[in-house]
């Protein structure tokens, strides 16, 4: 079952119905759309379950589409988990294959891919510049040595393993969001953190 995607358009108020075709010639590459966000600039962004993710630029009615592990792979690889605009104005894309693809702000040009053995959900780089990963089920990742999983004995561990968001507010505090777990806070100590749960 697909989902659909509408544009409106207040001045003519209509109503305009996109839909994916064979031959890529609509601005969605697929029906099964899973987000869209509106940039700076007023694109449109889509992500979709099978076919990566869609750029749509309004004024000019045109679309820029990435396939992160292949225009040919057909299958659920390009299902994208997770995309963000990150510091040092690159864009971050992970895939349901563990893919964390590096592109520049126009997508335009890969700098860098990693694979990892679970699906990548968050990223956030804070403001010392340590790269926060949320996974699917492995708990949370900070820098390259530490890891930080739920610990049933431990009430300043992770309050679950399937980290969903991470966020840096205005005061460099850092949130994690979990699946079953509720809203943590890291809090640092010496050079480790502790992650009390906010609530549940």
């Amino acid at each position: 079952m697909g989902t659909d995607f509408f544009a409106y358009n207040p001045t003519t108020k209509e109503l305009e119905h996109f839909t994916a075709t064979a031959n890529h010639t609509n601005p969605i590459a697929s029906n099964y759309l899973q987000y869209i966000i509106e940039d700076h600039s007023g694109n449109l962004w889509t992500s979709s379950e099978y076919s990566g993710i869609s750029q749509i630029e309004i004024i000019n009615k045109g679309a820029a589409k990435v396939y992160p592990e292949g225009e040919l792979n057909i299958d659920r690889a390009n299902a994208i988990r997770f995309i963000s605009h990150m510091q040092d104005d690159e864009v971050w894309i992970t895939t349901r294959a563990g893919g964390l693809y590096i592109y520049d702000n126009k997508l335009t040009k890969q700098k860098s891919k990693k694979y990892y053995d679970i699906n990548i959900y968050s990223a956030c780089e804070d403001s010392k510049g340590n790269i926060w990963l949320g996974t699917r089920g492995k708990g949370l990742q900070v820098g390259d040595d530490q890891h930080y999983i739920h610990q049933a004995t431990d009430t300043n561990s992770l309050a679950a393993d399937p980290v969903f968001c991470i966020l840096q507010d205005r005061k460099q505090r850092m949130w994690i969001g979990t699946f079953g777990g509720g809203l943590d806070l890291a809090v640092p100590k010496k050079r480790q953190i502790h992650i009390p749960a906010f609530f549940q």
